[in-house]
C-alpha cells in the first residue's frame, strides 16, 4: 500500500495513469478491509474508488469496472453500518457499471450478479420494513418508499 500511496501523490491531476493509480490504491484498501475488519480502510477505499471513477473519461474501457468496484465499497459499507444511503449508492454505480459494459463483454455476467446482490439486499430491507407492494422499483426502496398496508 506504501507504494500506491506514493503514486498516488506523485501523479499529476489530470494525467491519464491517475485513475489508474487511484483504483489500484481503493483495491488495496478494501483487502486491508477485508482482511482486517477495519472501517477506516473501507472508507479509504471509498474515497479512492470515487476518486478513480472521477478521473476516469466516459469512454474508457476501466470505467465499468471502477464504477462496480465502487459499488462494492458501497455494499460493504452498508453491510457493516446499514445505511440504506449507501445501498442506493451501490445500487446506482452497479447500474452504470452494467450499462456501460458491451454485451458478450466477458465480465457482464460478474456485474449483473453483483447488481442482483444488491437487490437481494433491498429485498431484504423491503421485507424488514415491510413496504406494500407498490414499492417494487429499488430505487424506490432505498430512496425512502415506506408506505404501509397491505
Amino acid at each position: 500500500m506504501k507504494y500506491d500511496l506514493a503514486a498516488v501523490a506523485a501523479t499529476p491531476d489530470g494525467y491519464p495513469n491517475l485513475a489508474h493509480h487511484q483504483q489500484s490504491l481503493a483495491v488495496s484498501y478494501t483487502d486491508q478491509f477485508e482482511r482486517l475488519g477495519n472501517l477506516d480502510a473501507l472508507e479509504s477505499a471509498l474515497k479512492y474508488n470515487l476518486a478513480a471513477v472521477a478521473a476516469t473519461p466516459d469512454d474508457h474501457p476501466d470505467l465499468a469496472f471502477r464504477q462496480q468496484s465502487l459499488s462494492t465499497s458501497y455494499i460493504h459499507r452498508f453491510q457493516k453500518l446499514g445505511d440504506l444511503n449507501d445501498l442506493d449508492s451501490a445500487l446506482e454505480y452497479g447500474i452504470k457499471a452494467v450499462a456501460t459494459t458491451p454485451d458478450g463483454h466477458p465480465d457482464l455476467a460478474v456485474r449483473q450478479h453483483s447488481l442482483a446482490t444488491c437487490n437481494r439486499f433491498l429485498g431484504n430491507v423491503a421485507q424488514y420494513l415491510d413496504h406494500n407492494s407498490q414499492c417494487t422499483q429499488p430505487m424506490y426502496i432505498a430512496k425512502g418508499c415506506r408506505s404501509s398496508g397491505k
